[in-house]
């Protein structure tokens, strides 16, 4: 009983997967305890193609894992260093304004060794065609305004050097111009001239009209009445 049901659950199995298949099952006619437990199954296929068919549908693939893949990260690159141009490293140069005459003059006067404020009136004017022009009664000085700028200073210097000697003799016009051209010789005013020459060069002019004062002697007396002396 139990094994005539194994084979019928058996032909169920095998006719549901393959169609148009044909099953027999046959036993001996004569079967031994041993033998009935064990029945013959013939099985006669008559049709080859829908059990190939239904063979191949009951088939799976198997699904291959995918290898894994590695995660290739980009090279390192060092960053670039940072590199300043030349026009915002260096600092653009400051454009100074022009001076006025009036300036370059205070400038100049500036410039005189042991120069004392108010003891001269200076004018900035052109005065008969000549670069400076000075008043030693008054102690008053003229300075064009076409000057050159280098010679600005020579000019302003010359012209403070005949108020100085004059200052020097107590303002006494007379007495100071007789000395000057006592000591540099000449007469009229080439004393006073040469004097003014030589007090200039030594403060530090580096051009005068009359004389460059190449004469040690003068030079040592220019510089005694630079410093308030007596010739």
């Amino acid at each position: 009983m139990r094994t005539s049901r194994l084979l019928t659950l058996l032909a169920l199995q095998v006719g549901t997967a393959v169609a148009g298949a044909a099953i027999t099952v046959t036993a001996p006619a004569t079967a031994s305890p041993a033998t009935a437990a064990a029945p013959h199954v013939t099985m006669t296929v008559t049709n080859v193609r829908p059990v190939a068919r239904a063979l191949k549908a009951t088939q799976v693939t198997p699904v291959r894992k995918a290898a894994p893949v590695k995660a290739h990260r980009a090279p390192r690159v060092p960053a670039r260093p940072r590199v300043q141009s030349a026009s915002a490293s260096r600092p653009r140069p400051q454009v100074r304004p022009a001076l006025t005459m009036q300036q370059r003059l205070a400038q100049a006067i500036a410039r005189i060794p042991g120069y004392r404020t108010a003891e001269v009136t200076w004018q900035l004017q052109a005065n008969d065609g000549h670069w400076g022009t000075a008043d030693w009664y008054h102690d008053v000085i003229w300075i064009s305004p076409r000057v050159p700028a280098n010679r600005l200073y020579d000019v302003v210097v010359h012209e403070w050097s005949h108020v100085k000697s004059v200052q020097d003799y107590g303002g006494n016009v007379d007495v100071a111009v007789g000395e000057m051209n006592r000591y540099f010789g000449g007469s009229g005013l080439a004393g006073a001239e040469r004097a003014a020459d030589c007090m200039a060069r030594v403060a530090g002019a580096h051009w005068t009209h009359y004389t460059p004062c190449n004469n040690s002697s003068w030079r040592a007396g220019a510089a005694r009445l630079l410093a308030g002396g007596k010739l």
